[in-house]
């Protein structure tokens, strides 16, 4: 990796990660509630800095998230065959704080390209070098075609968005104007998500 706005010196270093968490699962035939509490901390022990530039970060950051889901199904039969339908709306909560790290280092980070996966996960990046703020809210709904007497799923289809209660603010490049880094990637003042969806059919 390179420190921002150097290009001769790659950064050299070790990182210490702990992220324990804190989760309480409520599960009942009708649906399911499970808030969680994460603490992600991160020690950066760096060398070849540029002058005046910190060798040691840290960086503690709580994420808290709540998901939660019903389910709704129904009998039936289609050209002589029985099938069960699933109804699943589910919501999902998240909230990062903000915290500018600007100083830390990139050494596997790079944004989520945006997919229905990326609705339900705690991080808009990969890696450990970025955790994105945000305060947003996913609501999706997915749909199953079983067989009754096997339990085995023919068909599913889900589609979602996410609501932003606020801009994000961590990017990639503190240098870069454009805090939109990645093709796909959504604009950090977006109060919507695009819709995102899956399918698959056995």
């Amino acid at each position: 990796t390179k420190t921002p706005g150097d290009t001769e010196s790659p950064v050299d270093g070790s990182r210490a990660i702990t992220m324990p968490q804190l989760t309480l699962p409520l599960y009942s035939s009708a649906g399911y509630l499970t808030p969680s509490v994460q603490l992600s901390a991160s020690q950066y022990s760096l060398s070849n800095q540029l002058p005046g530039e910190d060798s040691s970060i840290d960086r503690v950051l709580p994420i808290s998230d709540v998901d939660s889901g019903l389910f709704f199904d129904k009998q039936g039969s289609f050209f002589g065959h029985a099938y069960q339908q699933t109804l699943e709306p589910r919501l999902f909560y998240l909230y990062v704080p903000y915290r500018n790290q600007d100083d830390i280092p990139l050494f596997d980070t790079t944004v989520e390209p945006f997919t229905y996966d990326q609705l339900f996960r705690t991080n808009r990046f990969t890696g450990y070098d970025r955790i994105g703020d945000t305060n947003q809210l996913s609501y999706a709904l997915t749909s199953r075609i079983l067989d009754p007497e096997s339990g085995v799923e023919k068909m599913h289809v889900s589609v979602g968005e996410i609501y932003y209660f606020e801009n994000r603010r961590v990017n990639i490049d503190p240098n870069s104007l454009d805090v939109v880094t990645l093709y796909n990637s959504v604009p950090p003042d977006n109060t919507l998500s695009p819709i995102a969806s899956e399918a698959s059919y056995r």
